[in-house]
């Protein structure tokens, strides 16, 4: 079935848009070729090479029509691909794409609707593309202590600051651990986290053929506020490691959230006030992982093989501007990474988040948390982890606030440290 009048006169007035952009006007025949292509939009099956060739070189005589063919489409997929990452581009209901030929079908512009991403992941990701606005990712990286006089590299879970001067953290490594010779050792932020690396990826891969876009990724020890205010971010990691994590979990509406850390004890993940459906999930999993104290329910990760790691997904309205953030955290890397692989594959998002609170046919709430269980691969060599199981899911109201609802007047000045968080 054909797209309708209103669509097809929707791609003809984005093409048109695209047309008039200083790099296909010095382009003429990129430009004719972006038109032909127009008119085939329709056709299910494409237009082959070879037909496209001849509708676009006709009978003009070409040294070798095959080879400047092909660096033509290249071009041309690129210049749309920088289309849709600018301002202007992200801001259109819709992005248009050349993808790579296809045997027997040959080529065909994508035209993705960016105010309606597909299927139970776009419902989920949609609201980190309101307001033309694409997600940055933001990851950590922990820090480290090296030897100066040999070839080791020490890390103690406890002892975090991600922005700290060398004087800093080696006075943060002696007051945790009073017994370590700190004389040696040179704190450094040399490694990056596997599990948050391929998180990272796998959010870029989706948006990149979902929506177009191209997320940029950012450290979190260089993110600035206005990085924060002018995009809806996707943080990955540990709260222990990220002081942006941190702090937005700390403002004071986040104190209802029911899925915390606890901060001085790495690998503890707090349940707060257990409700049936909880506990009845927590009955399954291994003593081991499970410790009750003060009224609450403590989830203890026990990373070795077949193990359980537990984490957090927290949905909340970005509380320096419009759009969202979504944390996706855990104190083990590999549950970071399993719970954003999930997220971007439709049948495991809705096997994670199946919840009667949620229906996947509308879009997913403002603000909410999730809590997860992540069993370790077999083998302890760092294997991948099995699917995330879903421990909780909790949404929150927001009781008709907007996107004022965390307070920006209050919460704001906190916000700058030198420039940065």
């Amino acid at each position: 079935m054909g797209n309708s009048e209103q669509v097809r006169a929707e791609w003809g007035s984005l093409v048109e848009d695209i047309l008039r952009t200083p790099e296909l006007v010095a382009a003429e025949t990129c430009s004719n070729l972006l038109r032909i292509l127009l008119e085939h939009s329709d056709n299910p099956v494409g237009i082959s090479g070879k037909e496209l060739a001849d509708l676009l070189y006709k009978q003009k005589a070409h040294g070798d029509r095959e080879q400047a063919f092909r660096q033509l489409v290249m071009e041309l997929r690129l210049k749309l691909r920088r289309y849709s990452a600018i301002e202007e581009g992200q801001r259109q209901k819709w992005c248009c794409l050349l993808p790579n030929g296809i045997s027997g079908q040959g080529y065909r512009l994508r035209f993705i609707n960016q105010w309606s991403l597909p299927g139970p992941t776009g419902h989920f990701w949609q609201a980190h593309r309101e307001g033309g606005r694409l997600p940055i990712v933001v990851f950590t990286e922990p820090l480290f202590f090296v030897e100066k006089a040999g070839n080791r590299v020490f890390r103690w879970p406890d002892v975090n600051h991600d922005d700290a001067t060398p004087h800093e953290a080696l006075r943060l490594l002696k007051e945790k651990h009073p017994d370590v010779d700190t004389t040696g050792l040179h704190p450094s932020y040399s490694y990056l986290a596997s599990g948050e690396i391929k998180a990272q990826q796998y959010i870029q891969e989706w948006f990149a053929m979902a929506s177009g876009g191209s997320v940029p990724a950012r450290n979190a020890r260089r993110i600035t506020s206005s990085d924060i205010s002018s995009t809806s971010p996707v943080l990955l990691g540990t709260p222990e490691d990220n002081r942006l994590m941190r702090h937005l979990l700390d403002l004071r509406e986040c104190k209802q959230l029911r899925y915390r850390y606890d901060f001085d004890r790495p690998g503890v993940t707090l349940l707060k006030s257990a409700v049936a459906d909880e506990k009845k999930r927590a009955s399954f999993l291994p003593t081991v992982n499970v410790r009750r104290a003060n009224g609450h329910c403590e989830l203890i990760d026990t990373p070795e093989a077949d193990g359980y790691v537990f984490g957090v997904l927290t949905r909340m309205p970005n509380p320096y501007g419009e759009g969202c953030v979504t944390i996706i955290s855990a104190h083990d890397t590999r549950a970071v990474e399993q719970c954003a692989k999930c997220l971007m594959d439709d049948s495991r998002i809705r096997r994670l988040l199946n919840h009667r609170e949620w229906s996947w046919e509308e879009p997913a709430p403002r603000f909410f948390e999730v809590l997860f269980a992540v069993r370790m691969g077999p083998v302890n060599v760092d294997a991948e982890a099995r699917v995330p199981e879903l421990m909780g899911l909790q949404v929150h109201q927001l009781d008709g606030l907007g996107e004022s609802w965390l307070g920006e007047g209050e919460a704001s000045p906190a916000l700058h440290i030198g420039g940065q968080f």
